[in-house]
Order: structure tokens, then C-alpha cells, then sequence
């Protein structure tokens, strides 16, 4: 395999389910090429995240052979300004945050990770996972706190979405992270490496409002650039 190549799938894994659990999971378990902004992307997503890599000869991916999610219909219209994060504090930042075990969870199999279902034309609340889309396995895992969560633009995005973006720009090894800022989809973050590579992450609703709250941008991106991004949001 070619670096180049090598380096795609790398990245890609990181967000592809692998061990899909329902049929919803098994149209995130492939490789999804798309076009976005002028740009052939190859793109890979999980339930909380997405990642898109352009597209050249030495990393092209064939078209799915299955159906797959549609990451193109929930991509923002626009992109209106990238502004800068330090990438040393934000990694500081994620790893001020303590770790705990807990039981891994995985996508409910009865409401394919909705929180409810529809029988004969009548919507139901799932009993078996609370509503909540996920079930709790077996297995032991150590994830952040999840009473800490990341804030961003007036957003909340879990400590476990951000860990998976400093993978990325591990993997990738890009020198510059940027937010983006956008229109056309309130429901996600975008983030570029490098002008090049784009993590998509979803935002955060908690149910708890006492919460410990780390913010991106009063320690990650400079006066300037917020200052510019407060005159687009009025």
C-alpha cells in the first residue's frame, strides 16, 4: 500500500464503524466518496463524528457497494471564515480532563439508535434502551469525564468528540487545526487540518445542566479571530 493510501485508511478508521450492530451502523461501516464544495471527497462517519479526505489518484476508494449514509445532505452551505485553534492548548485542555471506567455502550438494535420506532403507522418510545439510542455492553472501557464537556461558538461538544479529533490531527500530522464557521447546519462543528482534511462533529444536548465546562475558544483561538466571528453571528 502507498503511504498516501495508507495514511487515507488510517484516518478514515478512526471514525468508521467497524462492528456494526444494526442494519442503520452497517451503512456507516463503509468508505462514503462524495463532492462538496468543489472538492471529491472519501469520507468516513459514526453516529457523534465524520471525517473527509480529498480525493487524488493514489487514495481513491471504490464506489460502496451498499447503501451508505448521506454525510453530503447534512454538510453546511457555506463556509464563511476559518479561525485558528492552538493546537497545543487544546491538547492541553483535553488532557486536563480526567479519565473513569464505564461499560462501552453500542447503538440500541431496537430502534436502530433513535430512541423510538414506528409499528404500523404509530411511533413508540424504545423500553429497551430508555430512549436514550444506546444499550450498555460487557466491555470495560476508560473514557474523559463526562461531566466535563467542550464549549465552542455558543456549542457543546462532548470531551469524547474532541479526543477523537486530536487523533486526527495525530494520524494526519497537520501543523494548523481551524474552526470553521459556517452556515446551513447548527447541528455540527467543522473543523480543518491543514485547509485540508474536515472533521464534522455533533453537537452536545445534555439532559444534565451541571456541568463542568471547558471553553475552546477562551484559551484556543485568538481576540482577533473571535472578534471577526462575532460580527458574522450578529
Amino acid at each position: 500500500m502507498n503511504p498516501i493510501k495508507e495514511k487515507t485508511t488510517e484516518l478514515l478508521d478512526l471514525f468508521r464503524v467497524k462492528h456494526p450492530t444494526s442494519a442503520y451502523e452497517q451503512r456507516l461501516s463503509h468508505y462514503i466518496p462524495l463532492e462538496w464544495g468543489q472538492t471529491r471527497w472519501t469520507g468516513a462517519a459514526n453516529s457523534h463524528s465524520f471525517i473527509l479526505v480529498p480525493e487524488c489518484k493514489e487514495n481513491k476508494v471504490p464506489e460502496p457497494e451498499a447503501k451508505v449514509v448521506n454525510l453530503q445532505g447534512i454538510l453546511p452551505k457555506a463556509v464563511l471564515y476559518q479561525a485558528e485553534i492552538e493546537k497545543r492548548e487544546l491538547i492541553d485542555m483535553l488532557n486536563e480532563i480526567p479519565l473513569i471506567k464505564t461499560n462501552e455502550t453500542a447503538e440500541c438494535p431496537s430502534c436502530e439508535g433513535a430512541g423510538r420506532f414506528e409499528h404500523w403507522g404509530d411511533t413508540y418510545d424504545c423500553q429497551h434502551c430508555q430512549e436514550t439510542g444506546e444499550i450498555r455492553t460487557n466491555r470495560t472501557i476508560e473514557v474523559r469525564d463526562p461531566e466535563y464537556v467542550f464549549t465552542l461558538d455558543g456549542k457543546m461538544i462532548t470531551s469524547d468528540n474532541i479526543d477523537k479529533l486530536i487523533q486526527a490531527i495525530a494520524v494526519s500530522e497537520a501543523e494548523k487545526i481551524y474552526y470553521m464557521v459556517t452556515t446551513g447546519n447548527d447541528a455540527l462543528l467543522l473543523f480543518s487540518l491543514d485547509y485540508q482534511i474536515i472533521v464534522g462533529l455533533a453537537l452536545y444536548r445534555p439532559l444534565n445542566a451541571e456541568l463542568k465546562i471547558a471553553d475552546i475558544a477562551a484559551r484556543c483561538i485568538s481576540m482577533q479571530d473571535l472578534e471577526t466571528i462575532e460580527v458574522m453571528r450578529a
